[in-house]
């Protein structure tokens, strides 16, 4: 529905549309006496995604707990281990936003099917996320490899400085 909304309407902010559409599925569902699990504030979720010494949590709750989360994982691996942080990788982001991990920029996948409980009483939807890879990124690999050769494009995105391809993570 986001996709159909934004060709109608491209001057709109992308956050607005779905600010808008999230509000009109709120407003729908509470006339029909469905709850979501965002209604009850002491809901949470985390979960966890490693390989070998990078890891993300993803955490469903209030920034400031998310935050604290952070810091507990801090602290708990400089007791447990001489292992720290990397504070330029370690960072709280909202899902809209996406973040980078291993190469990858993952961000929430809008256009999943929503799906009713076996009691039909709620609409359930499990989070699928998507992986992609950075152009700049692509960009700066084929270019190191002399498979990609365009000198203003690699310019104009900041790869490109002096004749010399430049450092992008």
């Amino acid at each position: 529905m986001y996709i159909e909304v934004k060709k109608l309407t491209p001057g709109v902010a992308s956050s607005k549309i779905r600010a808008t559409l999230r509000q009109i599925k709120n407003e729908e569902a509470a006339q029909e006496g469905i709850k979501y699990s965002t209604d009850d504030e002491t809901y949470r979720w985390l979960s966890y995604v490693r390989y070998a010494d990078d890891f993300l949590l993803g955490y469903v709750g209030w920034k400031a707990k998310a935050l604290k989360v952070l810091c507990e994982v801090a602290n708990k691996l400089s007791l447990m281990s001489s292992l720290k942080l990397n504070i330029n990788k370690s960072n709280v982001k909202h899902h809209e936003k996406g973040t980078l991990f291993l190469e990858y920029k993952i961000t929430e996948n809008y256009e999943f099917k929503l799906r009713w409980s076996k009691d039909n009483k709620q609409r359930v939807g499990m989070i699928t996320l998507k992986y992609r890879v950075p152009l700049e990124n692509l960009l700066k690999k084929y270019a190191e490899r002399g498979f990609y050769n365009d000198q203003v494009k690699l310019a104009q995105i900041g790869l490109l400085e002096g004749g010399k391809i430049n450092d992008c993570s």
